[in-house]
This record gives C-alpha cells, sequence and structure tokens, in this order.
C-alpha cells in the first residue's frame, strides 16, 4: 500500500510540471469551441468556487470529476439552475444509483437557453448601397448528456468514466462565394466527448487527492468552413480535508471543509480555486470560495441546508452567489437528494 500511496503522489507531482506553461508568453485564447462547458454546475460546487473535483458522495460530482459518484449508495438525484449574465440560463439536472460491488451508473444533462436573438443580413439597397434586412427571431441550442460509470477499487482509491453527446446549433447563415448564388448553411455541430478521474484517500484522516481529465474529443468543424476546433480540454488537480479532523473535541457537530484545484485549460491560462465549507450537525453549511486568473469571476459564497426524512432518505437545498467583474452577480439554486 505504501508504494501504491508514492505512485499516486509522484503522478500528481508529475501533473503539476505538466501543468506549468512552458511558454508563459504566449496567450492561450480562443482555441476551444462550445466553451458552455466551462461553466460551472452546481450551487454547492460553485458557493466554493468550484474547487469541488475531491467531492465524493455528492451527485454533483457527476459534472466535475466522475469518480466523485462512486461512493453513492442506492439512488440519488439533483437538480440545477444558474441564472447567468447577460439573461443566459444554465439548466442541469443527474441521476446516479448505486449497485454495490458492481459500481454505481449515472446519467446527466446540461442545456443552455440564450432566449431569443432577432437575425438580419446584408440587401442590396442600390446599385451603390448595401442594407440590413431583418430575417425574424431564432434561437440558439446547447446541450450536453453524459452516460457515467464509477467504482470503487478498494476503500481508498476509486475511478469513474463518462462518455457524453455535446450539440451546438447557431442556427442557419447565409454563405455567398464570388458569383455563386446565396446558400444556407446549418451552423450545427455534434461530438462525442469523454472526461475521465480518480479519487485517493490517502488515510491520514479525510485528506483527499483528486485528478480529471474533461472534454476530451476530435476536432470537429462546422458546414462550409474551413478550420477546425476542439472542445474546452480541462485538466485538473486537487487536494481537500476537513481542518477540524485534528481538533476531535470540535469535530462531533462541526465541520470545516477546505479544497483547492489547480486547473489546466486548453483555452485559457493556469487557473487555481479555493473552496471553503463549513457545517454545523451535517444540517446547514456556509461556503466561500475564491478563483484566481479567471477572466470574469472572482469570489463566491453560498449556503445549504440537509433535511434528514429518514435513515434512507435526504434532501438538500443550496444556493450559490457569484461575483462578476465585468457583469451582474450570477445566482445558483439547486435541489438533491438520495433514495
Amino acid at each position: 500500500m505504501k508504494s501504491f500511496t508514492v505512485k499516486i503522489v509522484l503522478s500528481l507531482f508529475i501533473l503539476i510540471l505538466i501543468s506549468s506553461p512552458a511558454h508563459p508568453q504566449i496567450v492561450k485564447t480562443a482555441q476551444a469551441g462550445m466553451t458552455f462547458l466551462n461553466i460551472g454546475v452546481g450551487a454547492r460546487a460553485e458557493g466554493m468556487g468550484g474547487s469541488f473535483i475531491c467531492r465524493d458522495n455528492d451527485i454533483s460530482a457527476i459534472f466535475w470529476n466522475p469518480a466523485g459518484i462512486a461512493s453513492i449508495e442506492g439512488g440519488a438525484f439533483t437538480l440545477e439552475r444558474n441564472m447567468w449574465f447577460a439573461d443566459i440560463t444554465q439548466n442541469s439536472a443527474a441521476v446516479a444509483y448505486g449497485f454495490g460491488k458492481y459500481g454505481v451508473l449515472g446519467l446527466n444533462v446540461i442545456a443552455m437557453d440564450y432566449g431569443t436573438f432577432y437575425g438580419t443580413e446584408i440587401g442590396l439597397a442600390s446599385d451603390l448601397f448595401f442594407d440590413y434586412v431583418e430575417t425574424g427571431e431564432f434561437t440558439i441550442d446547447e446541450y450536453a448528456v453524459g452516460l457515467s460509470y464509477a467504482r470503487m477499487i478498494s476503500d481508498k482509491f476509486s475511478v469513474g468514466g463518462q462518455v457524453k453527446y455535446v450539440y451546438q446549433d447557431l442556427f442557419n447563415s447565409t454563405i455567398q462565394k464570388g458569383l455563386e448564388d446565396p446558400k444556407q448553411v446549418d451552423n450545427i455541430v455534434d461530438v462525442f466527448a469523454v472526461d475521465f478521474g480518480t479519487h485517493y484517500k490517502t488515510g491520514f484522516h479525510s485528506l483527499t487527492f483528486a485528478m480529471v481529465a474533461r472534454n476530451f474529443s476530435k476536432n470537429i468543424q462546422f458546414p462550409e468552413q474551413t478550420g477546425d476546433f476542439s472542445l474546452p480540454l480541462i485538466f485538473t488537480i486537487g487536494v481537500s480535508m476537513d481542518v477540524l479532523d485534528l481538533a476531535p473535541s470540535v469535530k462531533q457537530n462541526h465541520s470545516l471543509l477546505v479544497s483547492f484545484d489547480g486547473i489546466h485549460p486548453r483555452d485559457y491560462e493556469e487557473k487555481g480555486t479555493l473552496g471553503l465549507e463549513y457545517g454545523f450537525m451535517n444540517a446547514m453549511f456556509l461556503r466561500f470560495g475564491y478563483k484566481w486568473n479567471f477572466s470574469a469571476e472572482n469570489f463566491a459564497m453560498g449556503a445549504g441546508f440537509k433535511f434528514k426524512m429518514n435513515d434512507d432518505i435526504s434532501l438538500n437545498v443550496n444556493y450559490a452567489y457569484s461575483n462578476m467583474r465585468y457583469f451582474d452577480a450570477v445566482h445558483r439554486f439547486s435541489l438533491s437528494g438520495s433514495f
């Protein structure tokens, strides 16, 4: 077991070195598409600033690190709503069920709602001038549907993977090449992507390490376009611990979870997130999070309540507030439970 622990720790250090930018002068922007996959899901997770890949036994972990659902026993579900800026809404849902030693199977969906747009195109007003012509209302469709599987390899180590179908419809556009007749093109792309993650409990109280790679896919291309792009591939490593494990006299009714994630994205510079969650009697929770090197987000806070119906059924209600540098604040709500 000691040699196994050493291998895990060495793997973490290697991943940290790989994640270090070799050419920090290069600005990695606009190198990925379908960036709605970068928006954090879940009020509990975002109340902690998105520092969440080490969480387990929480159905919301399915959106962050599929290995986190490996310890779910019985059934679990979650419904999430994110009031993103610019009147954009992110809706998500997930369900999972544990089959004992055979692992945990989960299904989740993320759907974006951008509201209604008003289309225009350039028309010929005269022989010398062009004009804009209204083409009517249209909507954009973006969603991802994932099928997840996770399993406890031992009482300390778990793995999880997810295959998801990602779809984007940016409505149609009119393209004219040279003297050819104008042609309408449906701007639709779809692709299958893979997430893979691990959890390792060190055995030192609740100290946990985790690693995850998300949104791994082939490159895709819009119809009639020459360039291709990939999904926003993200590598993340994390560490967390309930620091009150070191104070047994306080631990009985209180908890203070501290979590940190280091993020290496394909389409941006390296990022970091710090999350805190204080719990009282495993029923009331206060959360705080901070994000480093994010383009728009910085700090977050939230609260949650857990209602124990009986030994098998519980409900969790969570809220998160995320501050934005250039936009109105973001509010998230979630309802989850086990059965």
